[in-house]
């Protein structure tokens, strides 16, 4: 049972650590501007997935949480959704203000 204990959140990092590089490699090279907000609030929500794991790996290891109050571990839970619920919402503001390509008088 340790194995899991260790190894569901030794991924769910490894995932977060490689889509923060991901999201970095895509906010540098992206042309469109409009996107660039809902890459940060992505991004952000990662970070604190990333955050959540290394406080688990942390427990599983010495026995004592990174983040030992349930409160700053609820709160980190709650900014994820947070930064999701406005990438979504950037999202839509993007697609509201930027018409599409049938549209454009510059074709």
């Amino acid at each position: 049972m340790e194995f899991f204990q260790l190894f569901l959140p030794a991924v769910g990092m490894f995932l977060s650590a490689v889509s923060l590089i991901v999201f970095y490699w895509i906010i540098k090279g992206c042309k469109e501007s409009a996107f660039i907000p809902t890459f940060y609030f992505i991004a952000f929500s990662l970070g604190t997935v990333f955050l959540l794991a290394v406080s688990r790996i942390v427990e599983v290891l010495t026995g004592s949480a990174l983040f030992n109050y349930n409160l700053l571990q609820d709160l980190l839970v709650a900014y994820m959704a947070l930064f999701l619920f406005g990438a979504l919402w950037q999202n839509y503001e993007t697609a509201i203000c930027i018409p599409p390509k049938w549209m454009r008088e510059d074709q």
